[in-house]
C-alpha cells in the first residue's frame, strides 16, 4: 500500500458535475448540487500517478473529470491485470466505500487526469436527500455487473478474435459521444494487458488485431489501437470466426 500524494489543481472547472449525462450527478439541482460543488475537491494527477491502491481503506468517492484512469489488480506473479478503463463522468471506488471493504483494485492515471472526490459522509447525505441520485448509483452498479457478466460470457463462448473485438467495445464504452464521430477512437491499454484480460497470449491477441485491421475495422501504431469503424466492430463480435 502506498501513500497518496495529491496535487491540488490551480484552476479548473469540472464540466461533469450536474451537467455531463454520463455522470451519476447529472440530475442534481438546487441545494443538492450546491452541496456537491461546495464539498467536492479537485486534484490533478500526471500520467502513471496512483490515485488509490488495492488494499487501501476507502475514504471518498472519486470520479473522472478529465483524462483517463485504469483499474487493475496484481496477479499471482505480480503482473498487472487491467479490469477497466475509465473516462470522464465515470466513478470509482464506490463499491468498497459503501460495503465498508478495502479497495479491490488500484486506480492509476493513464494520462494527465483531473479527479473530483467527496467524502463518504457527504455521499451518504446526498444519497439520503436525493432519491434520483440513489437510483443513478444503482443503475451504475447494475451496468457494471452486466459488464462483468458479458466479459465472463465472452471468455467462455467466443473465439479469440471475437473476444478481442468485444474487449475493445467494452473499453470504448465510456466514449459513447465519440463513437458517432468520424475520427478514430483510441484505445491506450497495452497489448499484453488486453491479452491477459481476455485469457489469451499476446501473440494470439496480436494476430486477432491484425485480422481486424485487414477487415478495415482498426489500425495499430506504437501509441495505441485506433478503431476506425465502430459499427463494424460491434457486428464482428457476433460473427462466426475461427481463431
Amino acid at each position: 500500500m502506498g501513500k497518496l500524494a495529491f496535487k491540488k489543481m490551480r484552476v479548473i472547472k469540472c464540466k461533469v458535475c450536474g451537467v455531463e449525462q454520463s455522470s451519476i450527478f447529472s440530475g442534481l439541482t438546487g441545494s443538492h448540487l450546491q452541496i456537491l460543488e461546495r464539498e467536492k475537491t479537485v486534484h490533478q494527477y500526471p500520467a502513471d500517478q496512483i490515485i488509490f491502491y488495492e488494499g487501501d481503506e476507502p475514504q471518498a468517492l472519486y470520479w473522472v473529470c478529465a483524462g483517463r484512469v485504469k483499474l487493475y489488480k496484481k496477479g499471482e506473479k505480480g503482473e498487472e491485470l487491467i479490469l477497466r478503463l475509465l473516462g470522464p463522468g465515470e466513478i470509482m471506488g464506490y463499491r468498497a466505500l459503501l460495503a465498508g471493504e478495502l479497495y479491490a483494485a488500484t486506480a492509476q492515471a493513464v494520462e494527465d487526469t483531473a479527479i473530483c472526490s467527496i467524502s463518504k459522509p457527504i455521499l451518504l447525505d446526498l444519497l439520503r436527500r436525493s432519491p434520483e441520485l440513489a437510483l443513478r448509483l444503482l443503475t451504475k452498479m447494475a451496468k457494471e455487473l452486466r459488464y462483468s457478466e458479458e466479459l465472463a460470457l465472452s471468455l467462455a463462448q467466443k473465439t479469440v478474435r471475437q473476444r478481442t473485438a468485444h474487449l475493445l467495445l467494452l473499453l470504448l464504452e465510456g466514449n459513447k459521444q465519440e463513437t458517432i464521430s468520424k475520427r478514430p477512437l483510441k484505445v491506450s491499454v497495452g497489448h499484453k494487458d488486453m491479452a491477459h484480460m481476455i485469457g489469451t497470449s499476446p501473440e494470439s491477441f496480436s494476430r486477432a488485431l491484425h485480422h481486424l485491421s485487414l477487415q478495415g475495422i482498426l489500425h495499430t501504431t506504437r501509441n495505441g489501437i485506433y478503431v476506425q469503424n465502430f459499427s463494424a466492430l460491434k457486428k464482428f463480435v457476433n460473427k462466426n470466426n475461427s481463431t
